[in-house]
């Protein structure tokens, strides 16, 4: 009789979570073979019905948006039709470029300046992450946003030429952990800089406007290359890169420049 291994639901979730949030959810997608309705799979009680007993959330989703992803939506800021799993890449060039004070003309309507939506640009859309600040398992994150899409953290987090924003949500490290899931707020990574400037003053270089004393860790989840401020336009008094340019080599490879950035106050 063949053995018959049990895994605790729980820990079945971590383990997906956490090797989904390793891949190019939008890459290794593509490659999934289709086989159509099942009458076995995914795992559902019988006593309940319908009510499926495991599915990965993230994937489910993606796929089943993948038949709506053909219409684009229109930029709430600059009305230029996108994907609308471009949203967080696209609007976090606006957001970037608001913060360090880089005007854009003719702009149907501007990000909002205290703590824009990384999804559409605008205010009052509450983020948040899962898990804590130690947890090993890869945070997933929800958003009340109408234009909330699913990506991978750690492809997100990390600069390419293709997909330059690494405005991700992140944990301030300053805030105290609230009870009863023992982690600290959660920003914006591009909008966090206004938190620790305002609410956290002790950590903010009035002289250099930009964070001081920070630990090692969280400098890191801040940090901001030139590359990527280059890349999205939002280096002031430097031109924005043409969109049809195409790089033979990533610029974050030939960059160190990875510390948080001091921004410009807006006149």
């Amino acid at each position: 009789m063949p053995h018959v291994w049990a895994v605790s639901h729980d820990d079945l979730c971590a383990i997906v979570s956490t090797l989904y949030g390793a891949l190019d959810a939008t890459t290794v997608l593509k490659h999934l073979p289709k086989h159509g309705k099942s009458t076995v799979f995914p795992y559902f009680d019988r006593k309940l019905d319908s009510h499926h007993g495991f599915i990965i959330a993230g994937p489910t989703q993606l796929l089943a948006e993948k038949g709506a992803q053909a219409e684009k939506i229109p930029c709430y800021q600059c009305q230029v039709l996108i994907k609308p799993d471009e949203a967080r890449n696209h609007v976090g060039g606006h957001i970037l470029k608001s913060i360090n004070g880089v005007r854009e003309d003719s702009l149907h309507e501007e990000v909002d300046t205290a703590n824009p939506c990384g999804f559409c640009g605008r205010g009052n859309c509450e983020v948040d992450l899962s898990g804590t600040t130690t947890s090993k398992v890869a945070p997933k994150v929800s958003s009340q946003c109408l234009r909330t899409h699913p990506f991978s953290m750690g492809h997100a987090k990390k600069y390419s030429a293709t997909t330059p924003c690494t405005n991700v949500p992140v944990f301030c490290l300053l805030c105290p952990t609230i009870a009863p899931r023992k982690s600290p707020a959660v920003f914006w990574k591009y909008s966090i800089f206004a938190h620790i400037r305002e609410q956290h003053p002790r950590y903010w270089d009035a002289a250099l406007n930009r964070p001081q004393n920070l630990s090692e860790q969280f400098e890191l989840n801040l940090a901001i290359s030139h590359a990527e401020t280059l890349a999205l336009g939002a280096v002031f008094g430097v031109p924005a890169p043409a969109a049809t340019r195409r790089n033979k080599r990533p610029l974050g490879e030939i960059t160190n420049d990875t510390q948080p950035p001091s921004f410009r106050r807006r006149v």
